[in-house]
């Protein structure tokens, strides 16, 4: 018999997520091994576990002992909360199952294990951290919001248009937020252009600024001036709209006026 159950029969949405003993995920992991390790973040460590005879690749997250710690909820249980409530998308990464929320062991979340690296390893390196990600306004727990996650995205907008890292001290300022915030105030945005990836013509320059003044209110000071994610996806999805008709109409544009292989009159008079 397996040595897992289903949580508490509990299902979300119709499905339901598994709840693995700490054991299992410590063979998984190859005991929390250095060769097993993805990445580390504020909350915890991420390790690559190979769970029912490695028939299941999965990703599975160590909090730190200050988060295991904590006598408030956890960041950890906010994560599983919120992941357990969506259903399975392939947009996102989805939760597997975690460790029972009671025992004397810290809860660890199982989570697709994404084969190709994330977002970070494509424009940077593996990652060590998310400094430079964290919303200036977090504090505690109890301070994360939406809101929180909306100024982080908003960081990673900036990566994309810029192909900066949120921290690098090989700037000055090290900080992404604090290099380009003048430059979007004051609209100088071919500065910001990552010139390995810099706009190509007119249709991809607006949709790059309309992305950098995303980016911009992403990162409000006041987090109840942010825009909520849904606004965020609504003005993405109209800068590509845009992006599109525009190309459209250049290349109908085109159609309707071929180049003409016909001599001038007076190139004819002239010969």
């Amino acid at each position: 018999m397996s040595s897992y159950r289903e949580e508490d029969e509990a299902q979300t949405r119709g499905q339901k997520h598994r709840v693995f003993t700490y054991e299992e995920i410590h063979a998984a992991t190859s005991g929390f091994s250095a060769s097993a390790l993805l990445g580390r973040g504020s909350h915890g460590s991420v390790y690559r576990a190979s769970l029912d005879q490695g028939r299941l690749l999965a990703a599975a997250k160590l909090p730190s002992l200050s988060s295991a710690s904590s006598g408030s909820p956890s960041a950890t249980d906010s994560e599983i909360d919120l992941l357990s409530s969506l259903p399975r998308s392939p947009l996102f990464v989805n939760l597997v199952g975690a460790t029972p929320a009671s025992g004397p062991s810290p809860r660890i979340p199982v989570v697709d294990f994404m084969p190709h690296g994330s977002l970070y390893d494509l424009l940077h390196d593996p990652p060590a951290g998310t400094m430079g990600y964290l919303d200036p306004g977090y504090v505690r727990p109890v301070d994360a919001s939406t809101r929180t996650d909306v100024y982080s995205f908003g960081v990673v907008l900036l990566e994309v248009l810029t192909g900066r890292e949120a921290i690098d001290v090989e700037y000055s300022p090290p900080s992404l937020v604090d290099w380009a915030t003048p430059l979007l105030e004051d609209g100088r945005f071919e500065e910001l252009w990552d010139p390995r990836a810099a706009p190509a013509d007119r249709s991809e320059e607006e949709a790059a600024r309309a992305v950098a003044e995303v980016a911009g209110r992403c990162l409000t000071p006041a987090a109840g001036d942010r825009p909520s994610m849904a606004e965020v996806v609504t003005a993405l999805r109209a800068a590509n709209r845009r992006r599109l008709l525009r190309l459209a109409l250049r290349r109908a544009g085109k159609r309707s006026h071929p180049p003409n292989d016909n001599k001038r009159v007076s190139d004819v008079a002239g010969s």
